[in-house]
């Protein structure tokens, strides 16, 4: 449960219909009857699970919250995936704003 005023940094596997999803396919062979999602392992379909953006985004908007920053990891389907996404959310209802992944390397580590 996220507090009233608080925000939350969540990672998910986000796909898109489409060209893109044959790639994700890859990774996630398994689908849903309604194409939202798509699963790793059929038998243990909540071990590895990648979202539909605009269902995912649904969840998220259903559920009172709002993404106020999405950097694209998996999204929105490559040949070689980076990472999760990782979105920030927070209450209300909001465009969330997409940006590339942060350069880590150029990051302090001192």
């Amino acid at each position: 449960m996220l507090a009233p005023g608080r925000s939350a940094v969540v990672t998910a596997l986000l796909f898109e219909k489409g060209e893109k999803e044959v790639l994700c396919a890859r990774d996630f062979p398994f689908v849903s009857a309604d194409g939202g999602e798509r699963w790793r392992w059929k038998a243990r379909p909540e071990s590895g699970v990648a979202f539909e953006r605009g269902r995912f985004l649904n969840i998220v908007g259903e559920s009172g919250l709002r993404v106020d920053w999405f950097v694209p990891g998996f999204w929105p389907g490559e040949d070689k995936p980076r990472g999760q996404d990782l979105l920030f959310l927070s209450y209300g209802v909001r465009e969330a704003r997409i940006t590339r992944a942060p350069i880590l390397s150029a990051a302090k580590t001192e």
